[in-house]
């Protein structure tokens, strides 16, 4: 299961005009409770592929207090990623929309929540005296092993983030930080992808889940930077702003 572009919608009323607002985590937590009651807790990945934070008017104002400082309280969102239980989220591109350190403070205290965030294309670009060029900002995939009838299956799930952000957002949302790894100057997310999924087949992966916020043309093209949807296999789970693709 997957949710995307979520963008603050966390309650059923839209506080600003008292209208209903359709598309919120309360149904998402409703939807996901019935699957797992049909299917079993163990047997249900649940993932969210970014814009998270970002739209609700609450939402706003608790990342705009956040960041001056006037609360510590943990943004709803992010609450309702770890009530809902939540097995991975895909960074996207408006999370660059807010100050970094604050921001690096709520996907820490996600992960310490059990909640990896996760970005295979984010890196150091070797500038903050801290990390090498190339090195990963974020968890690039994680693996999660299902069983089913006696048989254990091996899940990989990569995230990637969109690599157009310098165009759109202030470097001082991502000060050292770029979205692509040094020699990808195409910015090409096959490039990104290669080497995690030879690194996950190793391990054993039989199915790996490709999160990657960005747009997405005709399904029957090139998916995710040159694997074509044909040649390579793959499914198209979801298009809007962001994809999810089954290898």
């Amino acid at each position: 299961l997957s949710t995307t572009d979520m963008h603050g919608k966390c309650w059923e009323t839209n506080i600003l005009t008292g209208d209903a607002e359709p598309d919120n985590m309360l149904r998402v937590s409703t939807a996901v409770d019935q699957i797992r009651r049909e299917y079993g807790d163990e047997h249900v990945l649940l993932i969210d592929n970014g814009d998270l934070f970002q739209g609700g008017a609450v939402s706003q104002v608790q990342l705009m207090e956040y960041t001056e400082g006037k609360s510590a309280m943990t943004p709803a969102m992010a609450v309702c990623l770890n009530e809902i239980g939540y097995d991975a989220f895909i960074l996207g591109n408006h999370e660059f929309n807010y100050d970094w350190n604050n921001m690096r403070n709520i996907y820490r205290s996600l992960e310490k929540n059990g909640i990896p965030v996760l970005a295979a294309n984010v890196c150091y670009d070797g500038t903050d005296g801290d990390h090498a060029a190339g090195e990963n900002a974020f968890t690039p995939y994680i693996t999660k092993t299902i069983t089913v009838a006696g048989h254990a299956h091996k899940i990989g799930i990569l995230g990637f983030e969109n690599t157009d952000i310098p165009l759109w957002d202030t470097p001082a949302h991502y000060p050292g930080l770029q979205f692509a790894h040094p020699g990808n100057d195409e910015l090409q997310i096959s490039k990104e992808a290669a080497p995690y999924l030879a690194q996950m087949k190793e391990e054993g992966c039989e199915f790996v889940i490709v999160c990657y916020h960005s747009g997405l043309g005709s399904a029957d093209g090139e998916v995710i930077g040159g694997f074509n949807s044909e040649s390579q296999g793959l499914r198209l789970v979801r298009e809007t702003d962001s994809i999810n693709i089954c290898l």
